[in-house]
C-alpha cells in the first residue's frame, strides 16, 4: 500500500471515531453520552447544541464519503499497476514450459489399434 492510501486510511479511522463519538453525544432524549455532563447548566445548551452536533454530524459524514471514495479510487490504480498472481504464475509456467519443451520426433507417441 502506498504512502498516501496509508495516510487517508488513518485519517479515516480518526473521522469514524469523531463520528461515532459525536453521534453519541447528541442529545435524543434520555439515551447518548449527553446526560453525562451533569444537570442542564451548559454553556451551550439546548437548540445551539443540537445545531452545533448536527452539523458536525453532517460534516463528518461528508468527509467518511469524501474519504471512501478516495481510497477506493487508490486501491483501484494501485492493482491496475500490479501484476496479479495467476498471471505471474502463468507466465512463469509458460517461461518453463518453453525450455524444456519436447520437439516433435522426442514426443511419446500413442499406440495405434490395428
Amino acid at each position: 500500500m502506498g504512502y498516501m492510501a496509508t495516510v487517508l486510511l488513518i485519517l479515516q479511522i480518526f473521522i469514524v471515531l469523531a463520528l461515532v463519538a459525536v453521534i453519541l453525544i447528541q442529545k435524543t432524549g434520555n439515551d447518548g453520552l449527553s446526560g453525562l455532563s451533569g444537570g442542564g447548566h451548559n454553556v451551550l445548551s439546548g437548540r445551539a447544541t443540537g445545531n452545533i452536533f448536527s452539523k458536525l454530524t453532517m460534516f463528518l459524514a461528508a468527509a467518511f464519503m469524501i474519504n471512501s471514495l478516495a481510497l477506493a479510487k487508490l486501491v483501484i490504480l494501485e492493482r491496475k499497476e500490479a501484476k496479479s498472481i495467476i498471471e505471474s504464475i502463468g507466465d512463469e509456467h509458460l517461461v518453463i514450459d518453453r525450455k524444456h519443451s519436447l520437439k516433435a520426433k522426442e514426443a511419446p507417441q500413442a499406440p495405434i489399434a490395428k
